[in-house]
């Protein structure tokens, strides 16, 4: 039934991606994977590497694939640390191993890629709010549970991060 499903049209072809997402938390030597964005809400600012899934894409290819198209970093998925729905999506965050790779932006959708110490990313104003909530998590080595943690200008109903 692919014309009720708002991810098909037509010939089997994704309409619109942008409402499964998923992002990883990569560490190397104590030091987590950021890029700065060059797009969107969230341009200039550092956040963990990620991005959309094609159609029929499953969230781990997609999250490896993402990771390597945007900074050059081969890794492999491992467990779900977060998860956040709003009433228009749905976004995934995984950590992950890192195999190989040194960070190199994709100069399209982020202007930089690096590996910064996870104590003084957490104290940087260009962190964004979203990726400092899951970094502090991460490092705290906590189960998923339902946080309260909304951005400001977002109806708390339509939000809900779980980490």
């Amino acid at each position: 039934m692919h014309e009720l499903n708002p991810f098909f049209c037509g010939g089997n072809k994704m309409l619109d991606n942008r409402f499964l997402s998923v992002s990883g938390v990569v560490i190397r030597e104590n030091k987590v994977l950021l890029v700065r964005q060059s797009y969107g809400a969230a341009k200039g600012l550092l956040i963990i590497p990620g991005g959309y899934l094609s159609q029929g894409e499953m969230p781990n290819t997609a999250l490896e694939r993402e990771i390597f198209e945007e900074t050059g970093i081969v890794v492999l998925t491992e467990e779900l640390i977060a998860i956040r729905f709003s009433n228009k999506d749905w976004w995934a965050i995984f950590s992950t191993k890192y195999i190989s790779g040194e960070p190199t932006p994709d100069g399209n959708e982020n202007d930089a890629a690096m590996f910064l110490d996870i104590e003084h990313a957490l104290l940087r104003d260009d962190l964004t709010y979203t990726t400092k909530e899951i970094l502090k998590n991460f490092t705290a080595n906590s189960k998923l549970s339902l946080s309260s943690f909304c951005p400001n200008g977002i109806d708390p109903e339509n939000y809900k991060l779980y980490k």
